[in-house]
C-alpha cells in the first residue's frame, strides 16, 4: 500500500511538472506503477482460489498472508481507510525531505520533491545494503543530480530524513506497543474470527 502510495502521489507530481524533469524518470515511475498494479491484480486472482495445503513454516506465512488480503478485501471500509493513512504517511515523508532540505539553505520547490523522492524510495527497494544505508544517499545523489543538486547536500538530505524518520518510528513504535494499538488488536480488526493468528485459512 505504501508503495502505491508513493507510485501514485509520483504520477500526479508527474502531470503538474512534466517538463523540468528527465522523461526517463517519468518512464520508470509509469512502468512501475503499471507493474504494480499488474501484481495487484494477480494477487487478488490468486488468493480468491488458491488453498494451502502444507503445513510447514513457508507454508503457514502464506495461509496468515492470504488470510490477511482476504480480510481486506471484506473489510473495503478498512483498506480505503488503509490507503489513505498510506497516502497521508508518504505524503508527509515526501514534505519532510523538502523541510529539511529549507533547513540546509536548498529552496527547489516542493513539488520536484514529490516527484523526485519517491524515485529514490524505489532505487531504496533494492535488497543490497542495511536497510538502505549507503543505497538511498547514492540514489539522493543521482535523482537530486537532474535538478543540480550538489552531490553532498543531496547526502545531507537523505542523513538528516532519515534519522528523523528513525527517531519518530522509534517514539511511534513505543506508543503501538504499550497502546490499544497492539499487533493482537490490528490482527482482530482484519480478522475478528482468528483465523489468521490461528492459520486456520481454507
Amino acid at each position: 500500500m505504501n508503495l502505491a502510495a508513493l507510485l501514485g502521489i509520483a504520477l500526479v507530481a508527474l502531470l503538474y511538472f512534466p517538463g523540468n524533469l528527465p522523461q526517463a524518470l517519468g518512464a520508470t515511475l509509469i512502468y512501475t506503477a503499471l507493474s504494480l498494479a499488474g501484481a495487484s491484480l494477480l494477487v487478488l486472482v490468486v488468493t480468491s482460489h488458491i488453498s494451502i495445503k502444507s503445513n510447514s513454516r513457508i507454508g503457514h506465512l502464506l495461509k496468515e498472508a492470504i488470510a490477511a488480503v482476504r480480510g481486506l478485501i471484506k473489510k473495503p471500509t478498512l483498506l480505503l481507510k488503509s490507503i489513505a493513512l498510506a497516502l497521508v504517511y508518504q505524503s508527509a515523508m515526501i514534505y519532510g525531505n523538502y523541510l529539511v532540505a529549507l533547513t540546509l539553505g536548498v529552496n527547489i520547490g516542493p513539488g520536484v520533491f514529490f516527484y523526485l523522492i519517491p524515485v529514490t524510495a524505489l532505487i531504496t527497494l533494492i535488497p543490497v545494503t542495511l536497510n538502505g544505508f549507503g543505497l538511498r544517499e547514492g540514489a539522493y545523489v543521482v535523482v537530486f543530480a537532474q535538478v543540480g543538486l550538489a552531490a553532498e547536500v543531496s547526502v545531507a538530505i537523505s542523513l538528516v530524513a532519515t534519522l528523523c524518520m528513525i527517531g519518530l518510528s522509534l517514539v511511534g513504535g513505543l506508543f503501538y506497543l504499550r497502546g490499544p494499538l497492539g499487533i493482537q488488536n490490528t490482527l482482530k480488526q482484519v480478522d475478528p474470527h482468528g483465523s489468521y493468528a490461528a492459520g486456520k485459512v481454507n
